[in-house]
């Protein structure tokens, strides 16, 4: 307890990878505590953890896999909600580009799937139609009143963001909560009165370089390194 780091706070499982690179930049760590709401230790997230969800993924369904918030995908892509709410969770289907003519769209794209689309009426029209769960419009692209309204009846979640596809389908696996990535356990941590001279050899013989220190009911206070 003498010599731990207190200034780093720990974060919420829900918040985006995006936020968590962020905050490790801003903190200058390599490495976050994740806790619930009465801080006790749910798990760790490292750089590493963050470079192997890019290196690792080639699923288009991790999103839904991930139950990852609507919330989550408007702030990696500073992106503005049209219709829908935010506090909802994409749950089912993949993510997919609709840059295709519709009848391609159709061969493709399924209800519940998310949608990144131009500005293109027929394909937003398409991905209306097929009951997509959520559509992301590139370019702060218009879309008519008429398909707004439709999608609302639909509960159709619709989000402009001002990026290009290109950019929207390399940013968007970010919004994946950080709980989906972590490492749970087993953990090697220790407590406020452990002595230095007892652990010294054990974070000798781990991998990582930031240990998590723990009061004694078992809520995050810092780490040592």
């Amino acid at each position: 307890k003498d010599i731990f780091d207190n200034k780093t706070e720990s974060v919420s499982g829900n918040i985006s990878l995006r936020q968590a690179w962020k905050t490790m930049r801003a903190v200058k760590k390599a490495t976050l505590a994740i806790t619930d709401k009465e801080g006790h230790l749910e798990g760790l997230i490292s750089t590493g953890d963050i470079a192997k969800s890019y290196m690792d993924v080639y699923d288009s369904e991790i999103l839904s896999k991930a139950r990852t918030q609507y919330r989550n995908i408007i702030k990696t892509l500073d992106g503005t909600m049209i219709t829908g709410n935010e506090h909802g969770y994409f749950m089912r289907g993949k993510v997919a580009i609709g840059a295709s003519s519709p009848n391609l769209m159709e061969e493709f794209i399924e209800k519940d799937d998310l949608v990144i689309l131009g500005d293109r009426e027929e394909a937003q029209a398409c991905a209306v139609n097929i009951d997509a769960s959520c559509m992301v419009i590139c370019k702060d692209a218009e879309v008519s009143p008429k398909l707004i309204q439709k999608a609302k009846e639909q509960s159709i979640v619709i989000i402009q963001t001002p990026y290009d596809t290109f950019t929207t389908a390399r940013l968007i696996n970010q919004s994946i909560p950080v709980k989906f990535y972590m490492t749970s356990g087993p953990l090697t941590m220790f407590r406020m009165n452990d002595y230095v001279d007892d652990i010294k050899d054990i974070m000798a013989k781990k991998r990582f370089r930031d240990f998590p220190i723990l009061d004694r009911h078992g809520r995050f206070k810092g780490f040592i390194s």
